[in-house]
């Protein structure tokens, strides 16, 4: 995957552009409006879900990034906090005007233990970013949380706090953390970091830091596994279950899957669409494919989506799909010759007949994926596929995010090979198509069994 660098990227902060196991793509930078000057707070979990090991490896890269840094009073400043039941204050924008000083009390922080209490220590930090604590006017402002779970208390209002008085937030995720409330702490994906262990940590500052003004007609280029379909065109439906049989709790892991996908994806009306259809004993449209123009608007109705019960008519959520998703007036842009997506979720079985309808679906052009969790019914998932390569099926619904990038991946392949054909059948005559476009809907099964 090729991020195009031809324009001026002006004074950037980028801290990292690499992958994470050759599978997830991370490009944490913070966009400032001068490199030299910035107002910089760390926030560090450091509650009992972190062991000994774990919380030096956080502090040793703490360190290193605050390393490259050109501290003292006319330049960068950095404040730190921990916490855990309570926030500890360890040193202010005000403290240190060297990096010397600052590095050593990072590398010698105790580690404490507790629960994770991330609303209070959000409120807490404010304090940080008065002129009192070193902080200064007109001098961008960063927050960079750092954690490993999920808070006791609420995060969203104090992080809305802090948003509202200039302050950009970050956060990296380390581990399986509830990733939605991280959304809420940050107020954009963008800003969302997960890696899988604190060992993923462990990087050399050269691939960590760089500070420099940018002008270049280069790329930066990650492995080719790194699958983000920023150049898709395409248009993907989601059906999905939202049954009684599938329980409040694990409808969430539900939404946090579809955050992963579809944040995967280069949103816009001229390249991935995305639709939203929840099914059970009626199907229901969440959005169309032209409901929403940008991504932002889409994650946050994932976010919200309410989980609403009842039987499991996977057909009958089929033919909703078909009728009122993939025709033009909602967005399809099938006689466009977009690629026609669908994508099936569900834990059931159904209690009407699917086959048929899935059959008249690909029969109009449309590409079907089904993904089973746990009881699913796999004749049926099948039944509903285009073939077996189209079928997924994990254990339980916490397993959903361990295959979402090979569903990224997977989908990828699908639009370039839609891609292909269409070069072969354009009258003999290829003509070049710069971009291969998607329309999405999504379907959920909200039944009872």
């Amino acid at each position: 995957l090729t991020f195009p660098t031809n324009q001026r990227i002006g004074i950037r902060f980028l801290v990292g552009l690499l992958c994470i196991n050759d599978v997830k793509c991370l490009i944490l930078a913070f966009s400032l409006a001068a490199c030299n000057q910035t107002d910089l707070v760390f926030l560090l979990d450091y509650s009992s879900s972190i062991n000994q090991s774990q919380h030096t490896i956080m502090l040793n890269f703490t360190a290193s990034v605050v390393d490259n840094f050109n501290v003292s009073k006319e330049l960068a400043h950095v404040g730190l906090a921990q916490f855990s039941d309570d926030p500890k204050d360890e040193f202010y924008l005000n403290t240190y005007n060297n990096k010397t000083n600052m590095t050593g009390h990072i590398l010698n922080m105790p580690y404490n233990g507790g629960n994770t209490y991330l609303g209070e220590a959000l409120v807490h930090i404010r304090d940080y970013f008065h002129e009192s604590k070193g902080s200064r006017r007109d001098v961008p402002k960063n927050l960079v949380l750092i954690t490993d779970g999920n808070s006791h208390d609420d995060v969203e209002d104090a992080a809305e706090a802090l948003r509202k008085m200039g302050i950009t937030i970050f956060a990296i995720a380390v581990g399986d953390v509830f990733y939605l409330q991280l959304l809420q702490i940050t107020g954009t994906p963008e800003k969302v970091f997960n890696v899988d262990s604190f060992d993923s940590l462990i990087l050399p500052v050269s691939v960590l830091m760089s500070c420099r003004v940018a002008e270049t007609s280069g790329s930066f280029h990650c492995a080719p596994n790194c699958l983000c379909c920023f150049t898709a065109v395409a248009d993907i439906v989601f059906l999905v279950d939202g049954s009684w049989s599938i329980g409040a709790e694990n409808f969430e892991q539900i939404r946090q899957f579809l955050f992963t996908l579809v944040n995967s994806f280069d949103v816009s009306p001229d390249h991935v669409r995305i639709g939203l259809v929840q099914y059970s004993d009626n199907p229901l449209t969440e959005f169309l494919l032209n409901t929403f123009d940008n991504k932002e608007d889409i994650l946050n109705n994932i976010i919200k989506l309410p989980y609403r019960g009842g039987g499991t008519l996977t057909g009958k959520g089929l033919e909703f799909m078909l009728n009122e998703h993939f025709v033009g007036k909602a967005g399809s842009r099938a006689v466009q010759k977009v690629p026609q997506i669908a994508v099936v979720i569900t834990d059931g079985k159904s209690q009407d007949d699917v086959e048929s309808h899935a059959k008249n679906l690909r029969r109009r052009g449309i590409v079907l994926y089904a993904i089973g969790i746990k009881d699913a019914d796999a004749s049926q998932l099948r039944e509903i596929a285009n073939d077996d390569q189209h079928v997924y099926s994990v254990s339980d619904f916490a397993a959903l995010q361990g295959i979402s990038q090979n569903i990224i991946q997977t989908l990828c392949t699908t639009v370039e090979e839609a891609k292909r054909q269409l070069l072969q059948l354009s009258q003999g005559k290829p003509q070049k198509v710069d971009s291969v476009h998607l329309d999405v809907a999504f379907s959920f099964r909200h039944s009872s069994k």
